[in-house]
């Protein structure tokens, strides 16, 4: 059934930490029954019909048949945010699920399912379907593994969990009475036989098929990954009951999967250790907000266009408390699955691109293409440039030189928390030119020269043996990113301040305020150049030269004199080479060579 409920304008009275059950309007918060008391019967109907307490009877026969039974619970939710007053969608959302279980196989979960009969009481086996004496499973006449162990337990010879029973007694009897009434049937001249049996135990098994949807992060919330726990402490099937409560207990609280900076998600799922992890959630300074824990009030997104493309570093990037990822380190493929909780697996059959680092005719995890390292590659789709003409003069990141790295920096404005008045807070740091330095003394490194040692220390970086970067050349732009020291491990940060200290002054702004500055200053050499030397002499035979006199050379001069000598240096490039790929890239047949500059070097 449909439940429509409406929130007029105004009447939420906002979060309050003192009272949170008054700060949460619940649409919702009670049972929808779709299928009442009944009980079934294999004849006529074959299905379920209205409870009547009869036995269903085969007369001149025994019948033993066995039901398969699945229930499929499918959960439907349209949230809709509605400006009134200019007719607008605010928010919408629209979410479906579909949880399906096979009940006959559930109900033998944790039962003692062997090939031969060993007499069990736990609650699994009360329902177990396989026959006694080693008969087929379509023969009817013979009972199941689960029909005599509840008849074991009628008998009192198994120990049982009677909390899994509905111990409907014989009127006026207590428990150990109706074992020994039901026993007494089968004693030849015992006082109370009588023809009607009464079973003392009468299994049952809750069986809770659980949809909970819980939004980590209230900006992420449009797809029923961005609510589902994948962390397994809230299973999708719960038997007999739960370990730790109802997802409906959460009802009128905070989300057990909120999980902002600064905060451990309730239950055990806190073992992701991902409290302060950079790598899934912007980090946020305690002293300025004056709290523990970050909020989605500390959002700072920019509301203009960008100045240039290391501002997309500021734009929330669609999964849990996390802008887009200007940082190095990346994080735990199995932990990031549950942390976004996309439990999607997917099969690449050629529809993803070659580059894609993914084989072909294999199956992969989804939340993999989500990764917050994969963002750097937005610094190559990008650009804030009018045209062409705007990018001339960029660095190469593959420059090694320090002097061409320190133009780039020199003057840029970096952000700096290190304690100059006795209030922690960010200050703008303008960053000098590299200085004079002892090469061999790293304690007199300038903070420029620590950052261009740590660029070409991380084209250089091997993995079991061989470059990351084939050739110790970055191929992306994006690859400059994973230089610790221009964000995590930036020379103008303290980082010994641990996250959580009232003093903790670091946000996310300031860790990656160096990319974003320097982002649009930079390119990546796609297109490769060659600088060509020529030189060239005058020559005329010298006064009385000798000459050769016979053989292939007669007549040849040996001794010349220079009468004049010049050289020119050219920059070519090589027009039609295709972006760095993956793998062996085919070959180049059709190159376009272009002259961007020709020049007689001076005399000197």
């Amino acid at each position: 059934p449909a439940v429509k409920t409406n929130f007029p304008a105004n009447s939420w009275p906002g979060y309050a930490s003192e009272s949170p059950k008054a700060s949460f309007q619940i649409p919702l918060a009670s049972n929808v029954v779709f299928l009442p008391k009944m009980t079934y019967r294999r004849t006529p109907t074959d299905g379920f019909v209205p409870l009547t307490g009869a036995f269903e009877r085969t007369i001149g026969s025994t019948n033993f048949y066995i039901p398969q039974w699945s229930v499929r619970v499918k959960a439907r939710l349209r949230f809709a945010l509605v400006d009134d007053g200019t007719g607008r969608i605010v928010d919408y959302v629209n979410l479906a699920d579909d949880n399906f279980q096979d009940l006959t196989e559930v109900l033998t979960q944790g039962g003692n399912n062997s090939v031969t009969y060993t007499p069990d009481g736990r609650n699994g086996s009360m329902w177990l379907t396989n026959r006694m004496y080693g008969r087929p499973a379509n023969d009817v006449t013979t009972a199941t593994f689960g029909i005599q162990n509840q008849i074991e337990a009628c008998f009192n010879k198994i120990t049982v969990d009677w909390k899994s029973a509905l111990e409907e007694h014989p009127a006026g009897m207590s428990r150990e009475e109706a074992i020994q009434f039901f026993k007494g049937q089968f004693i030849r001249g015992y006082q109370k036989a009588s023809n009607t049996f009464h079973a003392p135990f009468q299994p049952f098994r809750n069986v809770y098929l659980v949809t909970s949807w819980q939004a980590n992060d209230p900006l992420v919330h449009y797809m029923t990954g961005d609510l589902r726990d994948e962390s397994g402490t809230q299973p999708r099937l719960v038997l007999d009951q739960f370990s730790s409560g109802a997802p409906t207990e959460n009802l009128g609280r905070v989300n057990d999967r909120y999980e902002p900076w600064g905060r451990l998600r309730s239950g055990s799922a806190g073992a992701l250790n991902s409290r302060y992890e950079m790598a899934v959630k912007d980090p946020v300074s305690t002293a300025t907000v004056k709290r523990p824990e970050g909020r989605s009030d500390d959002w700072d997104f920019p509301t203009n266009r960008l100045p240039n493309i290391g501002w997309v570093g500021r734009i929330h990037r669609g999964t849990p408390w996390q802008t887009v990822y200007l940082k190095p380190q990346g994080y735990d493929p199995a932990n990031w699955q549950r942390w976004t909780g996309n439990g999607v697996a997917m099969t690449n059959f050629g529809q993803l691109a070659a580059s894609v680092p993914i084989p072909v005719n294999s199956v992969y995890a989804d939340a993999y293409l989500s990764q917050p390292t994969n963002d750097w590659r937005l610094l190559d789709l990008f650009t804030t440039a009018l045209n062409d003409n705007a990018t001339r003069g960029q660095l190469s990141i593959n420059q090694t030189n320090l002097a061409a790295w320190s133009a780039v920096l020199s003057g840029v404005i970096a952000l700096t928390n290190f304690d100059v008045n006795g209030k922690p807070g960010l200050t703008p740091y303008v960053i000098a030119p590299a200085g004079v330095y002892n090469p061999r003394n790293t304690n007199t490194w300038t903070p420029v020269a620590r950052i261009v040692n740590a660029i070409n220390a991380a084209r250089a970086n091997t993995n079991a043996g061989r470059f990351i970067f084939p050739n110790q050349t970055f191929r992306r732009l994006g690859d400059i990113l994973t230089v610790p020291e221009l964000t995590i491990a930036s020379p103008f940060l303290n980082t010994n301040v641990p996250p959580g200290d009232p003093n903790y002054a670091l946000n996310d702004a300031a860790y990656e305020r160096l990319p974003q500055q320097i982002a649009g200053l930079l390119k990546v050499d796609s297109v490769p150049r060659f600088v060509i030397y020529s030189f060239g002499q005058a020559l005329k035979p010298a006064l009385r030269a000798p000459f050769v006199t016979s053989g292939d050379f007669r007549g040849l001069c040996t001794n010349y004199q220079i009468m004049a000598e010049t050289a020119t240096r050219t920059v070519v490039r090589f027009e039609g080479v295709s972006p760095y790929q993956r793998g062996t890239p085919a070959a180049t047949r059709v190159l376009h060579p272009v002259i961007e500059s020709s020049n007689v070097l001076p005399l000197d």
